[in-house]
């Protein structure tokens, strides 16, 4: 299943656990148990609870599906399932049924690590987790009672930091400003080395806006890196201009259109651009930020007209920028290419010391084999191969 070996063990910066349908209630006081966040996307909550419950339910299960819901089974060429025969199949799905305990179990995940040969991995929801931050945006109370029960759910069942091998990332919520970063410096006490933040805005203001300095001071300080995750954002609204609804969300079913515009790129660049350009890392030049399942092929169109727009003599609302925002970027981020993309282009553009690789195993559309990775490596030399599949990682996560 694992045939894959390198000579050294690798550091993934996508993997994924799945959260159990109820893992927050015991971890959340009574008094929220009614608002208790259900699922990934938060909006229209009422009408969706009952589905969105029986997706987590079935998420659990969803590798025992026949064929599908395997890692793997939604790539192309690096599908596990591609050319074999009826039977060939039927025992690929058995081998990853088997290892169905291992999603939810830190123990059994460990020992699926070493037949991978991986010997680090940032670790992610797969469910509420990713989009926590927006739960309950009504009731800020309610919303940092959600957050406090998932980092503390998530702690106690994967750990910040696990054997120095899995690196599950602390939740923000900051709705209410004050009670987010408190429950910030306990998850820092406590040992998390990452923290995951949505892209886009944060609660209708730019992530570098100085009303966040508190958020940023702290990671600043702290060494604690920010990783960006694909998820939930709230870019669906434009939709609105074009006659779609404005509340949709993409487990509701976005088309093709909004799939590509709310759902991908857009988001992301401009994060990143909303970061170097408001200035983020003159004030805080400690700071590094992990751009995770969101691809790279953005990158060259977004580096070149970020430069460009400094070459014209744009200005931006927070000062002049110190560098080229393709120099900041270098010097403060690390982008997790798709599996399957072919990054020549992007290699050519921000160099190999921002790239690792991620797996997004156990998803569907991630590599059934993680560290086969490196196929898409085959014309770098080795030391290029070997900093994408490891030591990149190493030194983003300051990992001895």
């Amino acid at each position: 299943m694992f045939d894959e070996k390198l000579p050294y063990r690798v550091y993934d910066a996508d993997n994924h656990f799945y959260e159990p349908a109820g893992a927050l209630l015991p971890y959340l006081e009574q008094r929220f148990h009614d608002k208790v966040a259900v699922d990934y996307t938060p909006g229209k909550a009422a009408q969706h609870a009952a589905k969105i419950r029986a997706q987590q339910e079935e998420r659990q299960q969803v590798i025992s599906a026949r064929g599908g819901g395997i890692p793997g089974s939604t790539l192309g060429k690096a599908n596990p399932l591609r050319d074999k025969t009826a039977e060939e199949r039927e025992q690929i799905v058995e081998e990853f049924r088997a290892l169905e305990g291992a999603y939810q179990d830190r123990e059994r995940r460990i020992d699926v690590m070493d037949a991978q040969g991986i010997q680090g991995a940032l670790m992610f929801p797969t469910g509420v987790g990713v989009g926590i931050w927006a739960n309950n945006l009504d009731d800020p109370e309610a919303n940092i009672a959600n957050v406090r029960a998932f980092n503390r759910w998530s702690q106690d069942t994967w750990g910040f930091d696990f054997k120095d091998r899995i690196f599950t990332p602390a939740v923000v919520g900051l709705v209410d400003l004050e009670a987010g970063l408190a429950e910030l410096d306990r998850c820092i006490e406590q040992g998390a080395k990452t923290v995951l933040l949505p892209p886009g805005p944060l609660y209708n203001r730019a992530p570098a806006d100085p009303y966040y300095d508190g958020l940023w001071a702290r990671l600043d300080e702290s060494g604690v890196r920010a990783v960006i995750h694909l998820g939930y954002t709230k870019y669906q609204v434009a939709g609105k201009y074009f006659g779609y609804d404005d509340d949709v969300h993409y487990h509701d079913g976005f088309d093709a259109f909004q799939w590509l515009h709310y759902w991908g790129d857009r988001p992301v660049m401009e994060t990143i651009s909303s970061l170097i350009f408001d200035n983020l890392f003159t004030r805080f030049p400690n700071v590094k930020v992990g751009l995770i399942e969101h691809g790279s092929v953005y990158l060259p169109y977004l580096i070149r007209k970020m430069d460009h727009a400094m070459l014209l003599g744009k200005t931006t609302r927070n000062g002049t920028l110190p560098a080229r925002p393709s120099e900041i970027f270098q010097e403060h981020f690390v982008v997790a290419p798709y599996p399957e993309e072919n990054i020549t282009r992007v290699l050519e553009v921000v160099g190999p010391d921002c790239l690792v690789f991620g797996s997004d195993f156990p998803h569907p559309e991630g590599l059934s084999d993680p560290v086969s990775y490196v196929h898409q490596l085959e014309r770098q030399s080795e030391d290029i191969q070997r900093n994408i599949m490891r030591n990149n990682l190493v030194r983003f996560l300051q990992l001895a």
